[in-house]
Order: C-alpha cells, then sequence, then structure tokens
C-alpha cells in the first residue's frame, strides 16, 4: 500500500506513514518515581526509578527502530512487551494493560466512588496548585466548603442507603450549578469542596448560595424517598490572599465560615473569609425558581 493510500477500517489496520523516518515521541514525565509509578502500572514490574527510566528509554528507542523497519508506529505496548520478553528476557513475566484500562486506573486513584466527584488526595493537589499559581500571577482563587445540614439524622433515621442517594444527588447540583473552571470535590463524609480558580470571594459566595439555592429546589421539587426528604446544605466560601495565602489558612477561613453557617440555621452561606472582597452576598430562590443575589444576615466580605 502506498503511502497516498488509505487502510480499510479495522482495529487491527494502521494508517500509512508519510514518506521520512517517523520517530514518535512520549510527553515528559515530571514525577520523581514517574517512569517506576508509569512501569509498574503499564507492566506490573516493580523497578528502582534509575533502572525504570533505563528501561524506559530503551524501550522507547526500541519502538523508534521498530517503527524505522516495518515504517508503522507499533505503538508504546507492543514495544515496550517485545523489549521486555524479548531483549531483555530477565524481566519476566510483563502484563501490557490497554490504554482505556490505564485511564480507569488512574480517574478510580483521584474520583471519589460514591459521587464521582474528585476525592480528598486530588483536593488537596489541586488546591496547593491554584494557590500557588494565584500567588505567582496575582490571581486569588476561592474555596467553597458545603456540607449537608442534619445528615447524621438522615442516616439514622432513613438508612445509609438513603444518605448516598442523597450525597448523590447534591454532588448532580455541585456539578449542574458550577461553573467550568471550578473543581468540585468530596473530601469525604457528607463534606463537599469547590475550588473556584480567579474568583473572588463575594463572587464564589454567589456561585455557593446559587448550589445551596439548587439543592433544596430539586429536594423539594421531586420526591426523594418514601418519606418525602427536605435536604439543604450549608457552606463557607474563603479567597486566597494575593501574596500571604496558604492552602490551610484559606481552608480554615472557609471552615470557620461554614460553621458559623450551622450556628445561624443552617441553609446559608457563611461570609468569605479575610481575604475577601465585595459587597455581593448570596442568593434567594424566588417563587419562579431563579436565583436573585440579596443580602443576607452575614457581613459584608471585607
Amino acid at each position: 500500500m502506498s503511502a497516498q493510500q488509505q487502510p480499510e477500517a479495522g482495529a487491527n489496520r494502521v494508517a500509512a506513514l508519510p514518506a521520512g523516518p517517523f520517530v514518535p515521541s512520549i510527553g515528559p514525565l515530571v514525577r520523581d518515581d514517574a517512569y517506576a509509578s508509569r512501569l509498574r502500572t503499564l507492566a506490573r514490574l516493580d523497578l528502582e526509578e534509575s533502572r525504570a527510566e533505563a528501561v524506559w528509554r530503551a524501550a522507547v528507542a526500541h519502538r523508534r527502530a521498530l517503527t524505522c523497519r516495518l515504517q508503522r508506529d507499533v505503538g508504546l505496548g507492543v514495544a515496550l512487551l517485545d523489549y521486555l520478553t524479548n531483549i531483555r528476557r530477565q524481566l519476566v513475566e510483563p502484563q501490557i494493560i490497554e490504554r482505556a484500562a490505564l485511564e480507569a486506573i488512574e480517574r478510580r486513584a483521584i474520583a471519589d466512588p460514591l459521587t464521582g466527584l474528585y476525592n480528598r488526595r486530588y483536593f488537596d493537589s489541586a488546591f496547593a496548585q491554584e494557590i500557588e499559581r494565584g500567588l505567582r500571577y496575582g490571581t486569588r482563587p476561592s474555596l467553597l466548603l458545603l456540607d449537608v445540614d442534619r445528615f447524621k439524622a438522615i442516616n439514622d433515621r432513613h438508612g445509609h442507603d438513603v444518605g448516598d442517594m442523597v450525597l448523590r444527588k447534591v454532588s448532580e447540583v455541585i456539578r449542574a450549578q458550577g461553573r467550568a473552571a471550578d473543581i468540585a470535590c468530596r473530601p469525604g463524609g457528607d463534606e463537599f469542596a469547590v475550588v473556584m480558580p480567579h474568583s473572588e470571594g463575594a463572587d464564589a459566595r454567589i456561585v455557593g448560595d446559587r448550589i445551596r439555592a439548587g439543592v433544596q429546589m430539586a429536594f423539594a421539587a421531586t420526591p426523594f424517598h418514601a418519606a418525602g426528604l427536605a435536604v439543604t446544605v450549608s457552606g463557607g466560601v474563603a479567597a486566597a490572599g494575593l501574596r500571604t495565602a496558604t492552602a490551610e489558612r484559606v481552608v480554615k477561613e472557609a471552615d470557620r465560615a461554614l460553621y458559623d453557617a450551622k450556628r445561624a440555621g443552617g441553609n446559608r452561606i457563611g461570609p468569605c473569609g479575610r481575604g475577601g472582597g465585595g459587597r455581593r452576598a448570596g442568593a434567594r430562590l424566588a417563587r419562579d425558581g431563579s436565583v436573585r443575589p440579596e443580602y443576607n444576615s452575614f457581613p459584608p466580605c471585607a
């Protein structure tokens, strides 16, 4: 088949290569144990990082050699398997994993299995990165912490299965009402966290109250469980400072605002922390179902 012809469709067919040498490349690996971790995942090999890097680079070179000989890219998986079984035979019984399976493994490592939101591990990493980015570029990320009101009573009265259904429903509202750039997480229990890049505290508070109103409306509009549950959430917002913020400090401020909202009766969003700015506060649910801004009993963000 010539380089200009198109191959037939099929799982085992590959596109013809253009004239000239084709040298596949791989993206940069930046973790300290990146090579060892990748080989552990792809081939179930447990090697020290220095040895893993040597094996990885040799497999990439082997892929280039095979590509030049066959005039088609065999892929890294095939090249790695051939290298490990036919060239480095002391590395016996490698198990090559498909890309889809690898992506599923990576997804499970950062996702909460109940709600599909990001888990605590990803939250800690993502929020720390947003704080660092904000300090570098002068932006102000905000953090919204949410908590289901009287969730323990729901579990005690209706059981954990119903409690899980409530958490899944709340997570759906968070996805629907949040912004595209927001990072929605479930750190654990009935707690949710939304990292908001490039967001002043007052703007983040409006998003938070939109989520709060959306949860209230979702459970009021649709019968949920045989007993009918009136589920609400409370939240606290804090904004990072321009030069002195740390992830720990912002989390503490948001948690304090959440505690104040709970103590005030729940079903509300607490004020943003010390780093916030602006005078806009929350929102309320109008009779027509729309969300309208309003000032509430909390002081404005200072």
